[in-house]
């Protein structure tokens, strides 16, 4: 499945570059809220920013850069500080839908860079880790057509497939959600 997913990804992105005659270029930018990344065995969200190219109104290839800087706390604090960064080249497919309303698949290939400060007892201090992983992630949503340049969307994942990494876990269902705005330029 990795290889299937990888290709259809780089034939996304190829045709993304090389293709003039498929679509008119569109390039854009978009903010996402909520995606969260596996810490350890924490989720965490990320907050990030995209940049992408509609290879066709139906097609966009892009990239997700995504950043955490933070603390957690109460009674069920997973760790002291947590520096993290999301590197995520994805390819998704949006479907015929309603009049403004595009439900859509997207496939992204996730690098995850962390820095992360565990907490200590009061007989040991606490460990640090920096760790990089990588994923296969695979989410359904829909995007509400408000303008003609202007889109906000809605997602969960529904597959994280962990593929590097000292700790690599892969998850089934509906987890991570996420809401973002795209704005075509």
């Amino acid at each position: 499945m990795n290889h299937r997913a990888t290709l259809l990804l780089v034939t996304a992105l190829v045709l993304c570059t090389c293709s003039e005659t498929l679509a008119q270029r569109k390039l854009g930018v978009g903010v996402t809220v909520g995606e969260a990344v596996s810490i350890g065995l924490v989720p965490v969200p990320v907050y990030g920013a995209a940049v992408f190219y509609a290879v066709t109104p139906s097609i966009h290839a892009g990239l997700q850069v995504g950043f955490l800087s933070g603390t957690s706390s109460g009674d069920s604090k997973a760790f002291d500080n947590v520096t993290a960064v999301e590197l995520a080249p994805y390819g998704k497919i949006l479907f015929g839908g309603m009049k403004d309303i595009r439900p859509f698949f997207k496939l992204s290939i996730a690098f995850i860079n962390y820095s992360v400060k565990m907490p200590g007892t009061a007989t040991e201090p606490g460990e640090s880790r920096n760790e990089s992983n990588s994923s296969l992630w695979g989410s359904f949503g829909a995007a509400y057509e408000i303008s003609k340049t202007l889109l906000v969307s809605g997602q969960v994942r529904f597959f994280d497939i962990g593929m590097t990494g000292k700790s690599k876990i892969s998850y089934f269902g509906l987890a991570s959600p996420a809401i973002g705005v795209e704005i075509f330029l």
